[in-house]
């Protein structure tokens, strides 16, 4: 499996994870893989798939993107780790604004008021998450 225009060999190298995983052929062997890995690898693949291209996302990268957006309606705590290691380890703000959309949105939905209540805490004492929080508007 090529990838192509990779911002980084970071990325080149995290994205090789999932291309040499063992077939990805369900929703469950990816979550099986994926909920396997430690949320700094986790976060490191999620960045990684926000800068890929379109073109590029073969069915390995595609498996990866839906166990994201799978990932705050199955395992909401996992979801609000994932957030808040790419906003510690991530500056870009291109790759950092799906979170907002992708997780967060998508976290307090599914999970109302006990997800608001500690991402609410959360934010108190975390200047990135409260600006992620507050997009455009902050």
């Amino acid at each position: 499996m090529e990838c192509r225009i990779l911002s980084s060999n970071e990325d080149a190298n995290v994205l090789a994870i999932i291309a040499a995983a063992p077939e990805l052929a369900t929703p469950d062997d990816t979550d099986a893989f994926l909920d396997a890995m430690p949320i700094p690898e986790l976060a490191s693949m999620w960045r990684a798939l926000q800068r890929l291209n379109r073109g590029d996302q073969a069915s390995g990268m595609w498996a990866a993107l839906m166990y994201f957006n799978r990932l705050s309606h199955r395992r909401p705590d996992r979801a609000r780790d994932l957030a808040r290691e790419v906003l510690r380890a991530e500056t870009d703000k291109p790759t950092v604004t799906p979170l907002n959309d992708q997780l967060m949105l998508a976290l307090l939905y599914a999970h109302g008021a006990e997800m608001i209540d500690r991402i609410e805490s959360e934010a108190e004492h975390d200047v990135r998450l409260r600006r992620l929080l507050g997009g455009p508007h902050f």
